[in-house]
Formats: C-alpha cells, sequence, structure tokens
C-alpha cells in the first residue's frame, strides 16, 4: 500500500537491535552497540524530485525510485522528502538480523498532513501469513495504524500520533515485544513472537521499502 497523502519524512534510521527508549537500536539493547543498518538523512538533499536516497548505514545498497520521484522541500520549517501517491523507494533486501524474531528498531521524523489508515514509512517481510510482516506507519487505523505485523501482531497508535506537525516516532522490538513510541511517549506495546520473513516473493521487489508496503 502507498501512501495516502503526502507524508513527508526528514530521516529515517534502522538499526539492528532493540532499545527500550523513543530512540533506534539489532542485537545488544545499548544505543552504543547497535548497529545502524539503514540511515536515511533529507536535511542535506538539493530540493526537487529525488530518484535516488543514499543509504549511509552498514547495509550495502542505495533506495532508488519506482514510478512517480518524491520531491525534496521544506515542510514547516524543516526539509524533507514528501512522498508522492504513486512513487515509493525500494533498496537493499532486509538482512538476518532484523527478520524472523531478530531485534529491531526504527525510528523516523515525519510530517503528515491527515489521518488516513495508514501512511506506510517503511516496510519488508510478507503480508498475508501470520505475524510474517514488518511495515511501520504513520495512521490512525485502530488496529494497524501504526505497524502492519499481520494477524495478531498489529498496533496501532492509540491516539498518540499527531498531524500536522513533524513527529519523532519509534518502533521497537526486542525478540518478544512490540513498542511504538511518538514523540518520546509509550504509545502501545504487545508481546508477540514475530516471524518476519526477509522479503514476499510475490510482492513487487523484494527489498525494504520507503513510502509503500508490500502487497
Amino acid at each position: 500500500m502507498r501512501t495516502h497523502h503526502p507524508l513527508s519524512a526528514a530521516g529515517l534510521t534502522l538499526r539492528g537491535s532493540a532499545f527500550a527508549a523513543a530512540i533506534l537500536c539489532g542485537s545488544a539493547p545499548t544505543a552504543s552497540r547497535a548497529e545502524i543498518l539503514v540511515n536515511l538523512d533529507a536535511t542535506a538533499l538539493p530540493a526537487g524530485p529525488l530518484k535516488l536516497w543514499k543509504n549511509t548505514g552498514s547495509v550495502a545498497g542505495d533506495f532508488t525510485l519506482t514510478e512517480t520521484a518524491p520531491t525534496v522541500e521544506t515542510v514547516k520549517s524543516a526539509k524533507g522528502v514528501t512522498m508522492s501517491s504513486t512513487g515509493f523507494f525500494t533498496g537493499p533486501v532486509a538482512p538476518n538480523q532484523i527478520t524472523s524474531a531478530g531485534a529491531r528498531t526504527i525510528e523516523a521524523w515525519v510530517m503528515n498532513p491527515a489521518g488516513s489508515d495508514f501512511e506506510t514509512i517503511i516496510a519488508w517481510g510478507r503480508r498475508g501469513t501470520a505475524n510474517s510482516n514488518c511495515s511501520f506507519s504513520h495512521g490512525v487505523h485502530p488496529v494497524w495504524g501504526g505497524f502492519g505485523g499481520w494477524a495478531d501482531a498489529d498496533l496501532d497508535w492509540a491516539g498518540r500520533n499527531k498531524f500536522g506537525e513533524w513527529n519523532y516516532v519509534v518502533y521497537t522490538y526486542d525478540g518478544a515485544k512490540s513498542s511504538l513510541y511518538s514523540n518520546g511517549e509509550l504509545a502501545k506495546s504487545e508481546e508477540i513472537a514475530l516471524t518476519t520473513w526477509e522479503f514476499d516473493d510475490t510482492a513487487e521487489g523484494k527489498g525494504l521499502q520507503i513510502g509503500r508496503a508490500h502487497v
């Protein structure tokens, strides 16, 4: 699923461990030991259409455009990448440490002008099989508006997300518990055994995706 409103992202980081606070971390629950796997920063990008988003994390591979190019622009006094309704980025395949029940943390700065069911920030895994998906979103759906794990693994924001302003949002999984944080506060947490796939063998593209969940 692609974004329904022009969601803007100023930056996104993905690490291979869980860090039980509103920050991102891969196998050890300390920020200093958490390897940054994916790091995307919009703040230094030139304004205009963006066809390739460079990844400065440890996983090899950048994020390339599919369909209509998102736009780098200043939104609410901060530079971000505003996603189009038909454009998304596909990057490298998810590394092993953030598949199956591997711990992972995602953090992002996003500005969502209005609420819809969900606006995908980053996704990998497989939809349609219980607990096999990993889709971090910003939306209002009462079941999967924040995290789409499929079946029992979904989470909503419990009304803690905000629209029309920049938000610092975080998802963590420590191998046993999924948690969502909004602007430094815990929004929702649930114990669940994830079985996240490396990629969806039925989807368009087989890598990490920005602005689109696998279909």
